[in-house]
């Protein structure tokens, strides 16, 4: 994300605002994280030299899933939410993907920091649930539930009054991007709130099914532009079609993570399962 960030402001200085500038910046940061990943597996080949083939590869065989579905889910939401910023170049004009850009940072990168530093611990912690055969489901609607106390009161004043405070921080120029970020802040809310769920589809491996959801989510996101392209639509239109269509994948994934939670606490305690969808 900093990799990113900083060409894309670097270049902003050198060439000026312009879709390339914006599309070498994240082919950038992505290198930077490729280049990230291959030293962490450099520098872990030479313990797994030390470690018996057989071993690794039973190893590889039952953990298969992990790499197999995580790996294209991982892409496939990297590409759903860097897909408005290329999109809106297109449907409208590179000034108006940048005001999206800067709201979108403006709001989502705390948000994305402080949700992805609980979401580790909730895996952790649900994982040692799933190994001793405890309920999960009440766990993640405690944790869902009390992020969404927390997060109400400071995600409606946003909501309220972004279209004053943007311009307040940046500049009367960025009063544009004050009304994304007022158009914006109900998605950014609902999406905080389904970062724990999303763990329940790691630990209890059902990433396929995570996988499939997140197909049809930048599906849904495609048409969006694609209706606003063909329909001629207005930016704030096409922005709070893309907040519907968002949220209502996020419900899929909150409603399907909590039941696939309730599915488990029905096996771990002992309560038949035959005959319930798969």
């Amino acid at each position: 994300v900093s990799a990113t960030s900083l060409s894309r402001v670097a270049l902003g200085v050198l060439a000026g605002s312009s879709v390339w500038a914006l599309m070498v910046s994240y082919v950038f940061g992505l290198a930077t994280r490729i280049g990230i990943l291959v030293k962490s597996v450099g520098d872990t080949l030479p313990r797994l030299r030390d470690a018996q083939r057989e071993t690794l590869v039973t190893t590889a065989k039952a953990y298969r899933d992990f790499p197999l579905h995580n790996a294209p889910t991982g892409f496939l939401r990297d590409l759903s939410n860097t897909l408005p910023v290329f999109a809106l170049t297109f449907v409208f004009t590179p000034a108006v993907a940048g005001f999206y850009s800067m709201a979108n940072r403006l709001v989502w990168m705390p948000i994305n920091t402080a949700s992805t530093a609980l979401r580790r611990v909730l895996t952790q912690r649900l994982a040692k649930y799933h190994k001793a055969g405890w309920g999960m489901m009440q766990p993640a609607l405690l944790v869902t539930g009390g992020m969404a106390m927390v997060g109400a009161v400071p995600f409606g004043l946003l909501w309220l009054y972004a279209e004053r405070v943007t311009p307040w921080l940046l500049g009367d120029q960025w009063v544009q991007a004050g009304q994304y970020v007022a158009v914006l802040t109900p998605l950014f809310f609902v999406g905080f709130l389904t970062r724990p769920t999303g763990t329940l589809y790691v630990v209890l491996r059902r990433q396929a099914l995570g996988l499939r959801i997140q197909i049809g989510i930048v599906l849904a996101r495609v048409s969006v532009f694609a209706h606003a392209f063909l329909n001629d639509l207005d930016v704030l239109s096409t922005l709070a079609n893309f907040v519907y269509v968002s949220i209502a994948g996020n419900a899929v994934i909150f409603a399907t993570g909590i039941w696939l939670a309730w599915r488990h606490d029905r096996q771990a305690s002992g309560e038949p399962t035959a005959g319930l969808p798969d």
